[in-house]
């Protein structure tokens, strides 16, 4: 049987379960595919249908990207995770799913994300397709492994009105369409093209002086606070162009775009909040900041002065104590470095522990997400009384920003991150976010200066010039 006759046949099939179990059924078909490159597949989906396309890539260099969306997965409130697993359960009871070659690394993913917070009173309109939980299933999903190879999974979600053959033609034609060449990137903004502002900058300096006080009155510890920096321009934003200046600069990083109506949260974070694969799980307690040297020699001058820095080493602690303890009652054995090292991330550098571990039990990854959001590093310490005081002192609505975003499988793996250095952008704006901890050392003008530098690798990604 040819790839292509498969794929009938597995459509066909899942139109018979359809019949016999009265219920929608996903057909999954993985093969291998031809050599791609991903923002070129990202730009068809603007074709097709520009409010329903992702990408995403690693540190290890897997590329993926999502055109159309078979279904949505969606929940709001305090039980939105255990709700988007059990709608994730029932999606893949009786699923249909074939792989060409069980050796790879294809197969449904849903992509998605969670708000930061999802008892915050100040949630935005602009912010309302994303929801307090989202996730989707692509149609058409590419992968480049890190062997290089090139994978194509197609999704379907075959309902009582769909026909096996109407749908292989339509799938087919699709597929066709991705081997075709585009046309190359537009360049990026010219200076005069753009204007920027701190949205809220006064209020938000007068907020981090009351975290201050009060962490030095002794009713907290840490607070993390975030502010927002609108960009617009006299056109839209070319998204495509903003997702190749990510992909080059910040290649350490992972990027990510999700697109969801009219606006597209993206970003290039360098904060790995858990993966899962089996029964491996790995975290990473990033926290600690400073700013880049402008040479070498004072780039790691800084890295020295912050591996000392007091202040930042028990902001980092925190993270570090949270997470592992977090893991260790998942794992039966964990390994936490004893001290940090340097991670260098555009414009900052941060204090980094990997932390990896063996799970007791299979857990799903959604569970893990659930008890590890919010670290300290994006929420403060006590993480509870954190949460109240971030939704008491800050002005806008964080979204998805500082929040779990990712992927997972069939089988309840799957690989979230922090959605940091990240912004949301409709049309011809663009919204920055950036966030800075706070403890009884800091000052305004230092955290002020920490936020600048964290807007800058999505401002310069933009095409803005930022001093």
């Amino acid at each position: 049987m040819t790839k292509d006759a498969l794929l009938f046949d597995l459509l066909a099939k899942g139109c018979l379960r359809q019949e016999q179990l009265k219920k929608s059924i996903l057909v999954s078909y993985t093969r291998e595919f031809d050599s791609f490159d991903a923002i070129d597949i990202f730009h068809i989906g603007e074709k097709w249908n520009r409010e329903q396309r992702l990408f995403w890539s690693d540190p290890d260099g897997i590329e993926r990207v999502g055109l159309g969306y078979v279904l949505r997965l969606t929940a709001a409130g305090e039980n939105r995770v255990s709700s988007i697993a059990e709608q994730k359960k029932k999606l893949f009871n009786d699923a249909i799913i074939e792989k060409w070659d069980q050796g790879l690394s294809g197969g449904p993913l849903l992509f998605g994300g969670f708000s930061f917070d999802p008892d915050n009173q100040k949630t935005s309109l602009k912010w309302h397709s994303f929801g307090d939980a989202t996730f989707v299933l692509p149609e058409i999903l590419l992968t480049r492994t890190k062997e290089n190879k090139s994978l194509l999974t197609i999704n379907c979600l075959m309902t009582k009105d769909k026909k096996p053959y109407e749908e292989y033609k339509r799938l087919y034609e699709q597929i066709q369409h991705l081997k075709r060449p585009q046309r190359k990137l537009a360049s990026l903004l010219e200076e005069d093209e753009w204007t920027s502002t701190e949205e809220h900058l006064d209020e938000w300096m007068i907020s981090v002086k009351k975290a201050i006080d009060m962490i030095q009155s002794g009713t907290m510890q840490k607070i993390v606070l975030s502010r927002t920096m609108r960009v617009d321009r006299k056109v839209p934003y070319d998204i495509e162009a903003i997702l190749k200046a990510l992909v080059e600069h910040q290649a350490s990083h992972y990027v990510f775009a999700f697109t969801m109506g009219e606006s597209t949260f993206l970003g290039a974070s360098p904060e790995r909040l858990v993966k899962k694969q089996g029964t491996d799980i790995r975290s990473m307690c990033l926290a600690g900041t400073t700013t880049r040297g402008k040479t070498e020699e004072e780039d790691k001058e800084k890295a020295e002065l912050l591996l000392r820095d007091q202040k930042n080493l028990q902001e980092h602690q925190w993270v570090v104590n949270m997470i592992s303890q977090v893991l260790s009652s998942f794992c039966q054995s964990l390994v936490v470095p004893q001290s940090p090292s340097i991670l260098k991330a555009g414009q900052v550098q941060h204090l980094c522990t990997p932390i990896s571990g063996k799970l007791k039990e299979d857990k799903t990854i959604l569970e893990l997400v659930q008890a590890l959001h919010p670290t300290p590093a994006l929420g403060g310490y006590p993480q509870k009384e954190a949460l109240q005081w971030i939704r008491e002192l800050e002005v806008s609505d964080r979204g998805w920003y500082g929040s779990p975003v990712g992927w997972m499988d069939e089988h309840d793996d799957g690989e979230y991150i922090v959605a940091i250095r990240s912004c949301l952008i409709k049309n011809s704006t663009a919204l920055l976010f950036a966030g800075c901890g706070l403890v009884s050392d800091s000052t305004v003008t230092e955290e002020l200066k920490e936020t600048r530098a964290k807007f800058k690798p999505i401002f310069s990604a933009l095409g803005g010039l930022y001093d």
